[in-house]
């Protein structure tokens, strides 16, 4: 049972992690937005300098691909038990 709960945890936290419609509509607060809020705003406060967006895309995405290598075993195997039958 511990491939699919990883496997749900992963997807979960992956779509907390780069909710922005609901977040960008709803939240007024500056310290509850995710980060991909914080990046769209960035980005419109610094249009000009590609590299700052770059960097600071990367430190949206570290965090993600970090998390993913470290517990990709579980995840394949939470994913190929569902589809296995017998």
């Amino acid at each position: 049972m511990a491939p699919g709960f990883v496997t749900i945890a992963l997807v979960s936290g992956l779509m907390a992690w780069n909710n922005f419609l609901i977040s960008l509509v709803f939240l007024t607060s500056t310290n509850k937005t995710p980060v991909s809020i914080s990046l769209y705003d960035f980005q419109q406060g610094y249009s000009q300098n590609d590299a700052l967006i770059a960097a600071a895309g990367m430190f949206m995405l570290v965090p993600m691909v970090l998390l993913f290598v470290t517990l990709q075993r579980r995840f394949v195997a939470g994913l190929t038990t569902g589809s296995l039958v017998g």
